[in-house]
């Protein structure tokens, strides 16, 4: 099996070994496993079938399950799991086994490799970013039908003690005409001491385009209305096709969520609602506290500021949904 094959290797000859070294024969530096080679191969219960994306962090692919022929994701990281970068992934899979929500990626199994590299089994969905679909215009209906999803699989996160902390439109997949959060990899588990604020190297969590004033302040107490904070400023960038605030530097984007407050979304979007306006403004109040309660008092006030009964709204889903589909597949 390929789980007891990865690791590094001498080029020359071929030695290997589960952790860096040098080759013993040529004293040459090991060379890391290419992800080339695993295609084809076995890792753990799964066939490597294709490479679907990675970067320095390591690599996602698509596989099957042996016996059951089951296709899912595997991201595979490039470090061992002490490394600060490998923590995220065990952080990501111990959040998302929590939440078990059809709005939020499901993850069936966290294992390791022999030279210590961790890697986690989940969902593979047949979709696109949002980031992506949101390169095709968004009519106001589409924009509140794929936050709707949002808001439906945050309040299961927070329900279960799970507060997100890096919610932004590549983080959220548009698969089958619904959205889905992925990536939990920066998410804080309420209750659970290995789960700080900062990271290990005592940098702020999350995406400053997108963070909320006490999630940019180090040490105030942070909540679910965090997430409600970066779900406003998603929607408004749908609508608006731009960020309430801009800056050249990380800095400057947070001073700007500290200190500044955005122009009304009605500003770049005149024909979205002024009570949806109105909404996503409070949603990214600067005091917590001038905030919805939770997802669901936030995503009910959005569904009433559309000026729809309940029926209507469920009919106008439906047909929103189906237009979405064809967005993302236009952009895949």
């Amino acid at each position: 099996m390929l789980a007891s094959k990865l690791g590094y290797f001498c080029p020359q000859c071929g030695y290997h070994a589960d952790a860096a070294a040098s080759c013993p024969k040529h004293l040459l530096d090991l060379t890391p496993v290419s992800t080339q080679e695993l295609l084809g191969r076995e890792l753990g219960e799964y066939r490597v079938l294709a490479r679907l994306g990675g970067g320095a962090f390591g690599t996602v692919y698509r596989a099957a399950h042996r016996t059951t022929g089951t296709i899912v994701a595997i991201k595979l990281l490039a470090h061992p799991i002490e490394h600060a970068e490998s923590q995220r992934v065990v952080i990501e899979a111990r959040a998302a086994t929590r939440i078990a929500h059809p709005n939020c990626v499901e993850v069936f199994d966290l294992q390791q490799t022999s030279d210590r590299r961790p890697y986690i089994v989940m969902q593979l969905l047949d979709g696109v970013p949002l980031s992506q679909v949101m390169k095709q215009r968004l009519s106001v209906a589409e924009a509140l039908t794929l936050i709707a999803d949002v808001l439906q699989g945050v309040g299961a996160a927070h329900n279960h003690g799970v507060i997100h902390r890096d919610l932004k439109p590549g983080n959220i997949f548009v698969a089958s005409g619904r959205a889905v959060i992925v990536d939990f990899g920066f998410a804080k588990l309420l209750g659970d001491p290995r789960s700080p604020n900062l990271s290990i190297t005592g940098e702020v969590l999350g995406t400053p385009a997108y963070m909320a004033p006490e999630q940019i302040s180090a040490g105030r107490p942070l909540d679910g209305r965090a997430d409600l904070y970066a779900i406003a400023v998603v929607l408004y960038e749908m609508l608006a096709n731009r960020l309430p605030f801009t800056g050249k530097t990380s800095l400057q984007m947070m001073g700007a969520h500290l200190n500044q407050v955005a122009l009304p979304v009605t500003t770049y979007r005149p024909d979205c609602p002024k009570p949806i306006a109105e909404a996503i403004a409070k949603a990214m109040s600067k005091d917590p506290d001038d905030r919805f309660r939770d997802a669901d008092a936030m995503r009910a006030a959005l569904t009433r500021s559309a000026g729809l009964p309940a029926w209507a709204g469920l009919g106008l889903a439906v047909i929103a949904a189906a237009i979405v589909i064809i967005l993302a597949r236009a952009c895949s």
